[in-house]
């Protein structure tokens, strides 16, 4: 129930009781009041305070907390945080408000209802929390740790282009000695053609890596449906249907399948015309 408080200036005033040992202002002068709790009672005056004798002069008494005048706790109310202001406040922050104001726009706060709107602080508070800066780095972070694994993984030669270079090179040398010890024997009747022979070992290279690029599109449309990898396995040109309609998951390898097959077939067939 509402506790009933009498200010210095003779206002009486009304406050809930969630109030109780806090502090408020009086509406009409503005002085602080302090809430006593709910229940708390007043000490009944001990016999031992009463004058011995009546020629005994009589102690001085406390004088009542409700004779102090509006500015006697300005320094105990100041260093407790509660500082005193001229002019309207919210009974809610004790922040500055304007005369007629019904909404504190700090907390708020409904002067008339006496309760607080949740929607019109949440914005406030959210962004002056800590967890809401917390979350946004954490975010930042991940982002930024998401984007590094992406450079990463597309930085570098893929293995199957590393094993294509190095299987060229192997390729090459092989070639080359072969050749050079031929051409050192005088009695040699063989008729070794280092460039066909080259010619012929890349073409099963890039016929290689092209085989392994459809076998990987294969595995995918197998993986998506049984459907989908019969139908690539034995319609002709299905597969490259599929890895085009596909293109997120199997474009890259369809391309390069029809790339190096290209090329290995083209070489494979130079060859060939070379030994004819």
């Amino acid at each position: 129930m509402p506790i009933q408080l009498k200010c210095t200036c003779g206002k009486a005033v009304s406050v809930r009781d969630e109030m109780a040992g806090k502090a408020v202002k009086c509406p009409a002068c503005q002085s602080v009041i302090r809430v006593p709790t709910v229940g708390a009672a007043k000490p009944a005056p001990s016999s031992a305070a009463k004058p011995a004798s009546s020629g005994t002069p009589r102690a001085a008494t406390a004088k009542p907390a409700d004779d102090f005048g509006a500015g006697a706790m300005d320094d105990l109310f100041n260093e407790a945080g509660f500082q005193l202001r001229t002019g309207k406040a919210c009974p809610s922050c004790f922040e500055p408000i304007a005369a007629d104001a019904v909404l504190c726009t700090k907390c708020g706060f409904n002067l008339e209802t006496g309760t607080k709107v949740r929607a019109h602080v949440a914005e406030y508070e959210d962004a002056q929390s800590g967890d809401a800066i917390l979350k946004k780095a954490a975010r930042d972070l991940e982002l930024a740790q998401k984007m590094q694994d992406k450079m990463a993984a597309g930085s570098g030669m893929p293995w199957w282009m590393l094993a294509l270079v190095l299987f060229m090179l192997a390729s090459v040398t092989g070639v080359g000695v072969i050749a050079v010890n031929l051409a050192k024997r005088e009695d040699a009747t063989s008729e070794f053609n280092a460039v066909q022979t080259l010619m012929m070992l890349c073409g099963v290279g890039f016929s290689v890596v092209g085989s392994g690029a459809f076998t990987v599109v294969l595995y995918r449309a197998c993986m998506e449906s049984v459907k989908e990898g019969l139908m690539s396995l034995f319609i002709p040109l299905y597969i490259l249907y599929y890895g085009f309609s596909r293109f997120e998951v199997a474009g890259k390898a369809t391309i390069l399948g029809l790339i190096a097959s290209g090329v290995g077939g083209g070489l494979l067939v130079a060859a060939t015309m070379q030994q004819g």
